[in-house]
This record gives C-alpha cells, sequence and structure tokens, in this order.
C-alpha cells in the first residue's frame, strides 16, 4: 500500500495505490489526522484509480473516514473507484452513505 497526501484547490488528498485491507488500513488511517482535516477548506478527496484490491476492513477504514471528515465539517469524496469498489459498496448497501466520484478509466 502506498498513500499519497497532496493538498489541491482547498482539497486534502489522499492518493491509494495498491490494497486495502486488514494490514493495511492503518497507513491509510494514519494519513489523515485531526489537524489536516482542520486545515481544509474543501474536501478530503480519496483518489481510488490505483487501488487495485479493498475487502471489508478496508471498506470500514473508508467510512471511518467519512465519519471524521463530517465531523469535522467537511466532506469525504470517494474519486474514480474501480468496479470492485463499486460492486462493494453496491452489494453492503453503503453507496448512499458516500459521495462517490467518477470510474476508474482503467476499468470501465
Amino acid at each position: 500500500m502506498r498513500v499519497t497526501v497532496d493538498e489541491r484547490d482547498g482539497d486534502l488528498v489522499l492518493r491509494l495505490e495498491g490494497e486495502l485491507d486488514i494490514e493495511t488500513t492503518v497507513f491509510v488511517l494514519a494519513a489523515v489526522d485531526d489537524e489536516h482535516l482542520a486545515g481544509i477548506t474543501g474536501a478530503l478527496v480519496i483518489d481510488l484509480a490505483a487501488l487495485t484490491f479493498v475487502d471489508s476492513s478496508g471498506l470500514a477504514a473508508l467510512l471511518h473516514l467519512d465519519q471524521r471528515a463530517r465531523a469535522a465539517g467537511t466532506t469525504l469524496v470517494l474519486a474514480h473507484p474501480r468496479a470492485n469498489l463499486d460492486r462493494l459498496l453496491d452489494i453492503t448497501g453503503v453507496r448512499h452513505l458516500l459521495t462517490v466520484e467518477g470510474t476508474s478509466p482503467t476499468v470501465r
């Protein structure tokens, strides 16, 4: 798992590469602290275009980041999810809880 953090136009952007599972969620959660969230004027954007796998613990981490973003007064945006995450959002019934934008051009 590779996590890159960048600020762009008021957004805090996390780019995730690799697999988001029980062993790697800690890296994603550690990349966003309350100080980061308090300092952004836009959204917390998770760029998922290079994420190759997500399991239930990865989905739980994304939902946790959504809760933290809301508590900080901002929005979590899942950007460019691949088909496997799109399907996971649908079959778990949580898509309506999250803001999802775009699809990964490498998959669709």
